[in-house]
């Protein structure tokens, strides 16, 4: 009785997170009350209480509970060294990319956090959070491609850190035009692979020549 009853609680717990993502997405955190989100999900704020302090207690454990992109990003670029840095960071990027593009959750979670919650008053408290996610992505980037340009992959216009900054640029920006102009089955998967390809190219040592070389014999 008592493992049915956690089993039960535990249905309960995911069935008013999913409803709020539903409701969160619809009419934006700020304007979403815990009833909306009790009534959306067949229970009563009571058994939302019996879960989570408040909206922003939700909030936190949704974002807590799902691997946002930039999490990904840092986890699979965890490594202390790489053999290969430029692949392991495209391979990285692409990767990180491709797995939010097929999972609507994921998609929709960083939606709210970034396009649907006013970071005011009580939701100051995810200000730094997302801050400090910010820094540890720019910080992992440089990292990487220091060590690309210790093994002589940079190209000479290059620097890690305007690198750094150009490819969080493209990866928030692609995370961004995903969420914003998602349609189904539009080939966006073979978008990001040459545009990614595209830069990581124009990153490598070499590139220049290569273009100049390519001009010459077209």
């Amino acid at each position: 009785m008592a493992r049915k009853t956690k089993e039960e609680a535990e249905k309960t717990r995911q069935t008013i997170m999913k409803s709020a993502v539903d409701v969160f997405l619809q009419k934006g955190v700020g304007h979403s009350s815990l009833q909306e989100i009790a009534e959306k999900a067949g229970v009563t704020r009571g058994a939302i209480y019996w879960h989570f302090k408040d909206k922003v207690d939700l909030l936190r454990v949704l974002a807590d509970e799902t691997f946002l992109p930039h999490e990904e990003l840092l986890d699979r670029l965890a490594a202390e060294e790489w053999e290969d840095p430029l692949k392991a960071l495209k391979d990285s990027c692409l990767g990180t990319l491709l797995a939010m593009m097929n999972d609507p959750h994921r998609r929709n979670v960083f939606t709210i956090l970034t396009q649907r919650c006013e970071y005011v008053d009580e939701m100051q408290v995810m200000t730094e959070r997302n801050s400090d996610c910010r820094d540890r992505v720019r910080d992992r980037l440089v990292r990487v491609l220091l060590q690309a340009e210790q093994k002589g992959q940079l190209g000479p216009m290059w620097i890690p850190q305007t690198a750094a900054a150009a490819l969080h640029g493209l990866f928030y920006g692609f995370v961004h035009m995903e969420m914003e102009y998602f349609r189904p089955d539009r080939g966006r998967d073979g978008i990001y692979r040459a545009a990614i390809e595209a830069v990581f190219k124009s990153l490598q040592a070499g590139a220049s020549d290569q273009r100049v070389e390519q001009k010459r014999s077209a």
